[in-house]
């Protein structure tokens, strides 16, 4: 029997490139929140529940943009970028102690 081989055409498409990156970097930023929010703020539950509405926020934002976001730019430089950003941000909230802050941090990663 002969194995079927499937090659891929074209450039990337949206969902190969982005979600192995988003995943990952999703689970990281998930991960740590109970702890920045436990131990570096010193808050409870309500703060992490607004931290958690600022990271739907984000995603609901990124489903409205996402289509200018791909005419303007190439498919390439959109993976980029958004590797970019949670990268940055999950670094950003490692080294923050301020609400807001963080706040600011969780729209900006899920929106990418």
């Amino acid at each position: 029997m002969r194995k079927a081989s499937r090659k891929r055409q074209g450039p990337l498409s949206v969902t190969d490139s982005n979600l192995g990156g988003r995943v990952y970097g999703s689970s990281l930023l998930w991960s740590l929140l109970p702890l920045v929010v436990r131990v570096e703020m010193q808050l409870g539950a309500t703060a992490h529940g607004v931290l958690l509405t600022c990271i739907g926020l984000g995603a609901v934002l990124r489903a409205a943009l996402l289509s200018r976001l791909r005419k303007s730019m190439s498919i390439y430089a959109l993976v980029a970028c958004t590797s970019i950003v949670v990268a940055s941000s999950a670094s950003a909230l490692a080294f923050t102690s301020s609400f807001l802050v963080s706040c600011n941090i969780l729209l900006a990663a899920d929106l990418a």
